[in-house]
């Protein structure tokens, strides 16, 4: 996978576009989602790709630390297994404040080829990035 990248400058505001490939081997990938956790720290776009029974979660990096990055741009930070035979097609994200816990949690919700609906919930892990 590589990357490119474009400067545009828009009312003293300079954005960055840039393309990044993912490969997932000879899988095919039925689904895709970009989010962006409200409560972000790692200064991370999230990206799930739905790859025949499992789902992957990549983070791509919203500023690039050198400029000439082209390779690496995107990190594999999980991967789940919604069921096998499943057949995972399409995905989304939530975010819900649990009361009790007093926390924001981190939702993913998965439709699935045999019409069952798959729900992860997301946490960041002792020296994880996810």
């Amino acid at each position: 996978g590589g990357s490119s990248e474009e400067l545009f400058e828009r009312s003293n505001h300079t954005t960055a576009r840039r393309t990044v490939e993912i490969s997932t081997g000879e899988a095919l990938c039925f689904g895709i989602h970009a989010f962006r956790p409200y409560d972000d720290t790692l200064q991370m776009i999230r990206l799930v790709a739905c790859v025949g029974d499992e789902i992957l979660l990549y983070g791509i990096p919203i500023h690039l630390v050198d400029s000439n990055e082209k390779e690496g741009a995107a990190i594999l930070l999980a991967k789940a297994n919604v069921g096998s035979g499943y057949g995972a097609n399409v995905a989304t994200y939530t975010a819900m404040f649990h009361v009790q816990q007093n926390q924001l949690q981190h939702l993913i919700a998965v439709g699935c080829e045999n019409g069952h609906l798959v729900v992860f919930r997301i946490h960041q892990s002792e020296g994880s990035n996810a």
